[in-house]
């Protein structure tokens, strides 16, 4: 698979490389820029956040029969965008399995598999930056990270 990830900073652009990503476009032109690699259309979207900004430019580069995932919300989006393509929209909520009693058990094997890859190299976390102690002033400097957009990737703060 080729991945195309979409950053706003050179920082940002070096981050999603160094984390694999073939490509790094910008958030603002990405269906531009992806048309400019020669691509017509792509077979999925995976959106984090901001979804509701990038809506209908998803919809135009999602290909027919495409899959759109989602970890955000879609208050006020008109879904009807994707039905001309007969693209998938898919949802991830951490909660499902344990608000439904769905599988429970099945989420520990899902993290006993993410532990595995992690502690094989295959896979990596995200975070980027670890403030350790839950204390006011690391809330204010995450949060000041986050507000002045000087962070790549996440900002955890850890007990």
């Amino acid at each position: 698979m080729t991945v195309i990830a979409t950053a706003s900073r050179p920082e940002s652009k070096q981050w999603v490389s160094s984390l694999g990503a073939d490509h790094a476009v910008s958030h603002e032109t990405f269906v531009d820029d992806v048309r400019a690699m020669g691509l017509k259309f792509v077979d999925f979207v995976f959106s984090t956040t901001h979804s509701g900004q990038h809506w209908l430019k998803m919809a135009d580069i999602i290909a027919p029969f495409g899959e759109v995932g989602m970890i955000d919300d879609a208050d006020g989006l008109d879904l009807s965008v994707f039905k001309s393509k007969s693209a998938s929209l898919h949802w991830e909520l951490m909660f499902t399995k344990s608000s439904f009693n769905y599988r429970a058990a099945s989420q520990g094997e899902i993290l006993e598999e993410v532990k595995a890859l992690i502690e094989s190299g295959k896979m990596r976390t995200t975070a980027n930056r670890v403030l350790n102690g839950l204390t006011v002033e690391n809330l204010r400097a995450g949060h000041t990270m986050l507000e002045e957009h000087i962070n790549v990737g996440k900002v955890v703060v850890q007990l």
